[in-house]
């Protein structure tokens, strides 16, 4: 794939794939490819669904420099952890950078590693560069929708780790409530969170005493409990 640097003026036309006029000024620290040098003007197609420049007399594809902007890089994604996690973040980085549908399937693309990058073995060229099918493989293969049950056992057997903070045990049952409940909304969500919440904790006299409080949410709970367990800690040092 070539790259071709210079300003496009667009023609009027109805249909989604516009004819350009690619005059060749050449910007700062870009350079034309050799089989354009001799064209004074480069006419291309660009399709407004990819934002992809094609040269119809060769069908080669070509792109401005801009289609590709780099703010800030997106973190790669190796299969383990939770891909809605991961997307999510990649969409706002991609807003960020302001790429094209095309772009931002090419970095999706190339940002998969380990496990997750021998997906790509797997998909066609056009899969690659289509984000919606790539998002949708990769759903399938990394979600957490196929393992809800799983997630859903681990909510009724969670307890509070040795030496684990509250705070921590707090993002990981909301973590796994998320991914034992796909489907649920918000408040479904706050409400089985805030339940295996107070059933976890190792201390039965904080447990009754939250139950007593009735929290409404988790960051209320949160901060109850890592209250009772303040003093109950310097109670101990006391005496």
């Amino acid at each position: 794939m070539h790259t071709v640097c210079g300003e496009v003026s667009e023609m009027r036309n109805p249909d989604p794939e516009i004819n350009f006029n690619w005059n060749r000024n050449v910007h700062n620290n870009c350079t034309v490819p050799s089989q354009f040098q001799s064209l004074p003007n480069l006419q291309v197609t660009r399709n407004l669904n990819t934002n992809q420049f094609t040269n119809p007399s060769t069908s080669e594809i070509v792109h401005t420099n801009s289609s590709f902007n780099l703010k800030m890089k997106p973190q790669t994604y190796d299969g383990l952890n939770d891909i809605g996690e991961y997307l999510t973040q990649f969409n706002l980085i991609s807003e960020i950078n302001n790429w094209s549908y095309q772009a931002k399937s090419l970095y999706l693309a190339s940002s998969l590693s380990k496990n997750a990058r021998s997906l790509l073995s797997e998909l066609t060229e056009i899969q690659k560069r289509d984000f919606d099918r790539l998002v949708e493989i990769l759903r399938t293969k990394n979600g957490t929708r196929n393992k809800a049950e799983i997630f859903r056992a681990q909510l009724k057997s969670m307890t509070r780790g040795k030496n684990q903070s509250i705070s921590d045990l707090t993002q990981h049952i909301k973590k796994i409530t998320r991914q034992a409940y796909p489907d649920a909304n918000s408040e479904m969500i706050e409400i089985l969170s805030l339940d295996c919440f107070i059933d976890s904790l190792d201390n039965s006299e904080i447990r009754l005493r939250l139950r007593e409080c009735c929290p409404k949410t988790m960051a209320e709970a949160e901060t109850i409990a890592v209250r009772l367990e303040t003093h109950q800690l310097a109670d101990k040092q006391r005496s």
